[in-house]
């Protein structure tokens, strides 16, 4: 018995000796292999699992190589390339990549799915980050355009709360894109805040694909733009660092990372100008729910360390003639109707229990105008007194067809900001028709009137 446990045991061990053997030699067949080589969805490389109940063209776990090639171009839907050391992706849903390094090869991969898929080849070296575009203020003006809660998808979209209703066949991101189009070439804003939620994570099965889908028209038109993190952008395929990270390195991006050391991803500040800076930007992280959901149900809220960073920043940056603050998730104030406002006020104000007191810290720092989105259908803006200081709290309107937006029949809208010497002018337009409502001076001579 022992004699044929031991023989038994040596044959098995010589079997996987000899096909270990194979897979070398396999191996270095395919490594010494110059040729040309063909695939199609199936080939070696990174996995990319997009199952489940999202619409995809990556079913029964499907994936696609995207190693580094030579030479690549696609034949009756196959790609065909040459190995070298050129980097490919793939975008879903268009053939767009607004990247300059990147090449979209215009026919679509052929795949078991819905949703369109294209390679896209780097062509070039990537734009160092140091060469961020500088924001000028031309005798002393700037327009400020801010997007809030788009809700783009890595597909068409679905169109939620239409209102009005256009199409029976609505397709979100279509129709969204559209009305950013429309505002940018009426308004030809210097800048573009997107205030959280542009990427509908529920619906972004290839975050990537997304975000040069938001960042397009802002790149083909030379728009610097900046953005912050709602509690959607993140709930795709990628992390909000890995995100962060993917807008750093975008052509026209402000988006910055910030400091490790404090809560949240994508706290920075822009000086605008930079050289001679007459207005400060506080981008802040809001998060997303509550760390402590049983005493504290709801959203989360900016941390205190967050506020003795920007403290800290404010005092090496010195004092600017204006300055506003933009992050996703109302503050606390943003309850206090009492003291009246202009705009709709059209659904619960889903502010965090918790007051971490961001409200007397921004003020104490000379923040002037406060804005945010998270709530679609609410967009005044409330002047909050405090021992006769005060502080505009403004919403920016949901502007995206892929987030709600039913309550009271609302149509998307965003929100624009002019700064003209130490004076601050908003008002909003409308996606239908593009009307220009809610005209008001927030601030004059650098004071909230």
């Amino acid at each position: 018995m022992l004699v044929t446990r031991a023989l038994r045991r040596a044959l098995l061990y010589l079997v996987a000796a000899l096909a270990l053997l194979w897979c070398l030699s396999r191996a270095r067949q395919t490594a010494s292999h110059d040729a040309v080589r063909r695939c199609s969805v199936l080939c070696d490389g990174t996995r990319l699992d997009y199952t489940g109940n999202r619409p995809s063209s990556w079913v029964r776990g499907d994936y696609l190589t995207l190693k580094t090639v030579g030479q690549v171009k696609i034949v009756d839907g196959e790609i065909v390339y040459t190995p070298g050391a050129v980097p490919v992706d793939v975008v879903f849903n268009s053939a767009v990549d607004p990247r300059d390094e990147w090449t979209v090869l215009p026919t679509p991969l052929r795949t078991s799915g819905t949703v369109p898929v294209f390679l896209t080849v780097k062509s070039g070296e990537r734009v160092h980050r140091d060469t961020r575009p500088d924001i000028r203020m031309e005798d002393g003006k700037l327009k400020i355009l801010q997007l809030a809660d788009l809700h783009l998808s890595s597909f068409d979209g679905v169109c939620r709360d239409q209102y009005p209703q256009i199409s029976d066949e609505c397709k979100a991101d279509e129709r969204t894109m559209v009305f950013v189009n429309k505002l940018l070439d009426i308004e030809k804003p210097d800048l573009v805040i997107f205030t959280g939620d542009q990427v509908f994570g529920e619906d972004s099965f290839h975050v990537q694909s997304t975000v040069l889908k938001l960042v397009a028209p802002l790149i083909d038109r030379n728009i610097p733009y900046a953005a912050m993190f709602g509690n959607h952008d993140d709930e795709g395929s990628m992390t909000r660092e890995e995100l962060c990270a993917f807008f750093e390195t975008l052509p026209m991006s402000l988006v910055e990372r910030g400091p490790s050391d404090i809560d949240g991803v994508g706290n920075y500040v822009l000086s605008i100008p930079r050289d001679d800076p007459k207005l400060t930007i506080y981008i802040m992280d809001s998060h997303k729910y509550s760390p402590k959901p049983r005493q504290l149900p709801g959203y989360d809220w900016i941390k205190e360390n967050q506020l003795e960073w920007i403290k800290q920043r404010h005092q090496e940056l010195g004092n600017t003639d204006l300055s506003m603050a933009f992050f996703h998730i109302p503050l606390p104030e943003y309850t206090n109707l009492a003291q009246g406002y202009v705009g709709n006020f059209k659904e619960g104000i889903t502010a965090p229990k918790y007051n971490s007191g961001a409200r007397d810290v921004l003020q104490s720092l000379g923040v002037s105008v406060v804005s945010v989105g998270h709530d679609h259908c609410n967009d005044y803006c409330l002047k909050d007194v405090k021992e006769d200081e005060g502080i505009w709290l403004c919403y920016g309107g949901g502007g995206g067809e892929g987030g709600y937006g039913g309550y009271g029949g609302t149509t998307r809208r965003a929100r624009v900001y002019e700064i003209d010497g130490k004076t601050i002018t908003t008002w909003k337009r409308l996606e239908t028709t593009l009307e220009l409502f809610d005209r008001q001076v927030l601030v004059r001579e650098g004071t909230p009137v």
